[in-house]
């Protein structure tokens, strides 16, 4: 896959360092056995998030980060939050600041 993967000394695999320590957010196992979850963070794609189907953005924002999801909430659910601050606050800056105010 050419994918970084991130193990823990519990015996659990991980797609980002930032979940690395949260077995929740594990993807699967090394140790006792090479095992992979079949509902994890490595399965998650905007084809398989509902609310992505039907999204504008769902291309750029991909579903956003898994790892910022709140606890208890489904792997599946959509993370918002951070690329419509970034479209909303931090493009027009570097748009300015790329090309100035009178573009």
């Amino acid at each position: 896959e050419g994918q970084t993967r991130f193990y823990d000394a519990y015996g659990n695999i991980y797609n980002c360092i930032l979940a690395v320590g949260n077995a929740e957010k594990s993807i699967g196992r090394y140790y006792p056995i090479l095992d992979f979850k079949e509902k994890s963070f490595l399965m998650r794609d905007i084809t398989k998030i509902d609310k992505c189907k039907t999204c504008e953005n769902a291309l750029f924002c991909g579903g956003g980060c898994p790892n910022a999801i709140p606890a208890g909430l489904d792997i599946y659910s959509p993370n918002c939050m951070s690329f419509l601050n970034d479209i909303r606050c931090i493009v027009p800056i570097i748009y300015k600041q790329s090309y100035g105010e009178n573009r």
